[in-house]
């Protein structure tokens, strides 16, 4: 990636983290609980290349755009003019802060999305993972088959889920996949306020984990109590 020189950033918007990824890391579940703090709004996936072909734009506080002709341009021909947008919505919302899901692979899609980040070192980044890199990836698999993404909360007397077929070699190439993806955003983003957080930890215990994040941020952060359950989409 190149670097640009960092433009200004403007004086009536909020200021931007963001939240760096694999799918089925637990990320969902990490923006609802960002969300839910007065001071702090946080987009979806603001660059997901199927919403981008569909039409639509993960906005502030989980909504989606369908009719804003003016962003959906501006996310094809300028992102860092799109973020700033994003974060002048959110100051008009009264937010603080303003963050947004980059998923590794989204990061290869459109490499000025890294360039606007690179180029302003005070952006922090939330490095998301997900150490059992098996349950990852059945989840995710899981996930391409059903085609659904999003939190579905489930208990002990739902039905349980049909067996899937893996491909030892797919889940090898998967392992591998992952581990050079982390070891880059550690080393692109190495300059920035780094908050590195782990989905069985933030599953376990939300609260302390997004008081990590508030840490970086100055905000006070917490989770509510048994906001921490696990769910099908994580």
């Amino acid at each position: 990636f190149r670097t640009e020189r960092a433009e200004p950033w403007p004086e009536d918007a909020a200021r931007l983290f963001v939240i760096v990824c694999a799918e089925r890391t637990g990320s969902n579940m990490l923006v609802s609980l960002l969300n839910r703090h007065p001071e702090i709004t946080c987009a979806a996936e603001v660059f997901n290349p199927r919403m981008m072909s569909d039409g639509r734009l993960a906005w502030c506080g989980g909504s989606t755009v369908t009719d804003r002709l003016d962003l959906l341009q501006l996310r094809v021909s300028d992102s860092r003019a799109l973020l700033h947008e994003l974060a002048r919505e959110a100051a008009a919302l009264g937010k603080r802060w303003v963050g947004f899901k980059l998923m590794y692979n989204h990061a290869l899609v459109d490499d000025r999305i890294v360039d606007t980040l690179l180029a302003d070192p005070t952006i922090p980044i939330v490095h998301l993972r997900r150490r059992n890199r098996l349950a990852r990836y059945v989840s995710f698999e899981r996930a391409l088959q059903t085609d659904l993404w999003g939190t579905v909360p489930h208990g002990p007397n739902d039905p349980p889920q049909p067996p899937l077929q893996l491909d030892a070699a797919a889940i090898v190439r998967d392992f591998a996949t992952m581990e050079r993806s982390e070891a880059w955003a550690d080393a692109a983003f190495g300059a920035h306020p780094l908050v590195q957080l782990d989905y069985d930890r933030l599953a376990a215990d939300p609260g302390a984990e997004v008081r990590r994040i508030g840490a970086a941020l100055q905000v006070e952060l917490d989770a509510p109590a048994g906001s921490g359950k696990r769910s099908r989409s994580d």
